[in-house]
């Protein structure tokens, strides 16, 4: 069993008995008996800043006829840290220029700010003038 799966039925216990000693069923319980287990978490290996490099350069050199769109959104992506769903459904007004961010509508329906540098919006906003709609790939 996987240390979280463990962990959870440890806290459906400790529930469980918090539950029959308030309602007087069993008397005083040590709760330091159900001590959960240390869950190390493992961080997501990123790709090297040259891997990363060599995936813009081989997609510059592709023969994709929206090759430019693709690059400006795996750049996107790259540069923000916004998951692919969040940058495809990214709108116009999401943008503002005013500070260089970002709105976006992420997982969950949370909203979060995103800052973004100034050279990479006025590429957002020379796309603008091409398709007016929105910034999806769809």
């Amino acid at each position: 069993m996987k240390i979280s799966s463990i962990n959870r039925k440890i806290s459906t216990l400790k529930n469980f008995f918090k539950f029959l000693q308030t309602e007087k069923i069993i008397e005083k319980i040590d709760f330091q008996e159900f001590e959960s287990l240390s869950n190390l978490k493992k961080i997501p290996k990123a790709i090297s800043k040259q891997q990363m490099e060599q995936i813009f350069m081989n997609l510059y050199n592709s023969k994709q006829t929206n090759k430019e769109l693709y690059i400006l959104v795996l750049k996107l992506i790259y540069l923000s840290g916004l998951r692919i769903s969040e940058a495809l459904n990214l709108k116009w007004s999401d943008i503002n220029h005013q500070d260089n961010s970002i709105y976006i509508y992420g997982k969950g329906s949370k909203e979060r700010k995103v800052y973004i540098i100034k050279d990479f919006l006025e590429l957002l906003k020379n796309l603008g003038k091409k398709k007016p709609t929105c910034i999806c790939v769809k």
